[in-house]
Formats: C-alpha cells, sequence, structure tokens
C-alpha cells in the first residue's frame, strides 16, 4: 500500500568517488607543498642576486692623494724656526751698506779736496776733519735704516707662514673636494643597496605570499572535502535511519489493517500480507480458526428455531460445539502469533491486541 513517506535520493557511488578524489587531490596538493617547501622564482631569484652583488661593490676605503702633501705643509707650518734678524746677514743691507759706505768715502774725499784747495793745496786737520764728518753722514743715514730692514724681514717671515698657511688650506680643500666625491659615491651605492633590497623584499613577500595562499587552498579544499564527506555520511546514516522507521511505520500499519481483515475473516492480500510480514500459510491458519470459531455460532443460531423441545440438546451440543471450535481457533491463533515472533514481526503487541478484540467481539472472551 502506499507510504506516505518519499525516500530521499541515497548518495551514489560517483558521488562517493567524487569526494574521495576532492580528497586525496587535496591531500597530494598538501604534501607536494610540504615535501618541496618554498622555492624561490625566477625573478625571486634574479632580484636576490642582483641585492648580493650590489652589496659586494661596496666603494673602497676613502684614500687621500694630498696626506702626504698637506702633512708635509703643516710640518713646515708647525716646525718654522722663531723670527730672528741680524742685519750683517741680510743682503738687502749689506748691499746697502757697502753702496753707503762707498758714497760715504766719495764725499769724504770730495770734502778734503775742496778743503785742501782753500789752503793753497796743502792737507790739514780741517780738510781731513770736514771729510770724516762727510763720511760719518752716510754711515748716519746707513745705520737709521737697520730698522726698515728689520721690517721688511719680518714682513717676508710673516709672508712666508701666511703663504704656507694657504697652500695647506687650499690643498686640504681640495683633500675636502674629494672626500665630499667619495661620500656622494657612498651614498649613491648605499640608496641602489636599498633599493634592491626594497625590490627584493616586496618580490620576495608576493611569491612567498602565493605559496602560503596556494597551500592554504589546499588545506581548505581538504577541510571541505572531508566536512563533504562527513556530511555524506551523516546524511546516509540519517536516511537509514528514516528509511528503517518509515519500513516500521508502514510494516506496523499493513499489520494493524490485515489483522483487521483477519479479524473478520477476510483474506488479505498477497501484497498487503508481504507488507505486514505475515506469511500466506500463517493468515490461512488464521482464517481456518476464526471459521471454525465462527461455525458452531451459525450452527447454534441456525437450530434455535427448531422448537423448545430440543433446546436441552441443542445447548449441549452447540456449548460442546462451540468449546471446540474454540479450543481449535485459540490453537491457530496462538500457533499464528507465535509465527510472528519466530518471524521477528515487530507488530506482536499490535497482533494480540487485534486477537483480544476478535475474541470479545466474536465469542464474549474477556
Amino acid at each position: 500500500m502506499p507510504s506516505v513517506y518519499s525516500k530521499q535520493t541515497a548518495t551514489t557511488p560517483q558521488n562517493n568517488q567524487a569526494y574521495s578524489q576532492m580528497k586525496e587531490q587535496a591531500q597530494g596538493r598538501i604534501q607536494n607543498h610540504l615535501t618541496n617547501g618554498y622555492r624561490k622564482s625566477d625573478a625571486v631569484q634574479q632580484s636576490y642576486n642582483n641585492w648580493q652583488q650590489l652589496q659586494k661593490n661596496k666603494p673602497a676605503d676613502f684614500k687621500s692623494t694630498y696626506t702626504q702633501q698637506l702633512n708635509d705643509l703643516l710640518g713646515q707650518v708647525m716646525n718654522r724656526p722663531k723670527f730672528q734678524y741680524d742685519v750683517n746677514q741680510d743682503a738687502l743691507y749689506k748691499q746697502a751698506r757697502d753702496m753707503y759706505m762707498q758714497n760715504g768715502r766719495q764725499a769724504m774725499r770730495d770734502t778734503i779736496g775742496q778743503a785742501s784747495a782753500m789752503t793753497g793745496g796743502y792737507g790739514n786737520s780741517y780738510a781731513a776733519s770736514a771729510g770724516n764728518q762727510a763720511y760719518q753722514q752716510y754711515l748716519t743715514q746707513l745705520a737709521g735704516m737697520v730698522p726698515e730692514y728689520y721690517d721688511r724681514a719680518m714682513k717676508a717671515y710673516q709672508a712666508e707662514g701666511d703663504e704656507l698657511a694657504r697652500q695647506y688650506q687650499m690643498v686640504g680643500a681640495r683633500e675636502d673636494q674629494d672626500y665630499s666625491r667619495y661620500r656622494d659615491t657612498v651614498s649613491d651605492w648605499d640608496r641602489s643597496v636599498e633599493r634592491a633590497l626594497q625590490e627584493y623584499s616586496t618580490l620576495y613577500g608576493q611569491d612567498y605570499g602565493q605559496y602560503s595562499d596556494e597551500l592554504s587552498s589546499a588545506y581548505n579544499a581538504l577541510n571541505a572535502a572531508e566536512n563533504a564527506e562527513q556530511w555524506r555520511a551523516n546524511n546516509e546514516l540519517n536516511q537509514q535511519k528514516l528509511d528503517m522507521q518509515q519500513t516500521q511505520f508502514d510494516q506496523q500499519n499493513a499489520s494493524n489493517i490485515a489483522l483487521k481483515l483477519l479479524g473478520s475473516g477476510q483474506m488479505p492480500s498477497a501484497d498487503l500480507l508481504s507488507a505486514a510480514g505475515i506469511s500466506a500459510a500463517d493468515a490461512q491458519s488464521f482464517i481456518s480458526a476464526w471459521q471454525a470459531a465462527n461455525a458452531p455460532k451459525a450452527a447454534a443460531s441456525s437450530g434455535s428455531s427448531g422448537g423448545s423441545s430440543k433446546k436441552s440438546g441443542t445447548e449441549t451440543t452447540t456449548g460442546t460445539g462451540t468449546g471446540n471450535g474454540l479450543l481449535d481457533f485459540l490453537k491457530a491463533a496462538g500457533s499464528a502469533v507465535g509465527s510472528f515472533v519466530n518471524h521477528g514481526n515487530n507488530t506482536v503487541n499490535n497482533a494480540a491486541t487485534s486477537l483480544q478484540k476478535f475474541l470479545r467481539g466474536n465469542i464474549g472472551a474477556k
């Protein structure tokens, strides 16, 4: 008979195989990632090599080309002797001295000559004194020029020191320029290395991020496959429980209908007996018992119309027939119920209940 319950479509072997394939593929991806580990792509490796090469190209330490020259000039400045002046060692003074002494002698001769001419050409003390005085005048002028030559020597000494200082500053400025250019070169190298490192870090992060994403995707796929497989197993288990409950419900319903028909002496159809779990032989035994139990009642009802003169004999006969019919019915019914038990029928209680109702309704059993 029709069921009020419709079975859901069971999971097919194809679905089971698909879940297994999904799980195996995810496990294979995970194993491949874990076994091989992360490997740099060509772009990342090239960027790494470029960074390493730039680090090796660091400019050498600064070496000045003016170090020796600066040291020499500094030594001349620091080790210069203190200023000392000897007028007799002054070449300009000696040149002036020679000139003044020559001019003084000439003036002395001229003065003596002029004085002698005034006295008739004869030498005298006046002429000698006048000539000597002329000579001393030149010597006095020469002596007055000594401070001037001292200042000149001092200024020359100071100018020489200033020149050394100027040369030292000039060479030092050239060295500063060279060092500044060197620092610019080092700064350019630093920036190049920094840019290369930044490029490598960016590419590495993207590359490793892709590897991590692929590994995470594989784990997610594995979890999804396991969840789908678990859902399938749970779904099949729930389906089995629902199918079992429906089978029990259908069998109980069929048993109730079959027993009701048997209780009224009607033979259920083969499909109904099969659905109720009752064999045809057991059903026939039940019908035979029912007929045996109801035949004396029918006979007694027919005999009561024969007259009151035979009442006691009829009752005796009826009582005997009813007793024998009831005994046969009970044996047959017990055999049928026992058959239900032996077949594992889950509606034994319903069968017993139906049998009790039948007995109460047909033969007055309590």
